[in-house]
């Protein structure tokens, strides 16, 4: 279950390339962290041996939100976006079309 939620991980950091966004993994942490925090958060379940995963990858959305909880149960965890990390503005049809250039016969989902 590790192995498939740090695929994941690393499928993200590999969409940084296409957008240009510097993130990697932290040790100890699950998701995706750019310089300005966390970009990306992995979710997965697994039930009699069937997996169900998914991903939320923060492109141009409001953040503020994510200041009234702890995200992903880490307290003091700042959030970040795509468009936050590059200045500038970055639809999601990007971040989608780029991801899937990367990895082939992923279905997305906005």
């Amino acid at each position: 279950v590790k192995r498939l939620g740090r695929g994941r991980e690393d499928a993200i950091v590999e969409l940084r390339g296409g957008l240009g966004v510097a993130a990697a993994r932290r040790t100890g942490c699950v998701g995706v962290w750019a310089s300005r925090g966390k970009i990306a958060s992995i979710g997965l379940r697994v039930m009699r041996g069937v997996s169900q995963h998914g991903f939320a990858l923060n492109v141009e959305n409001d953040l503020e939100p994510f200041d009234r909880i702890n995200p992903c149960g880490q307290p003091g965890c700042a959030m970040s976006s795509a468009a936050l990390e590059l200045g500038r503005s970055v639809k999601v049809g990007e971040a989608a079309d780029r991801f899937r250039l990367r990895v082939p016969g992923v279905v997305l989902e906005s």
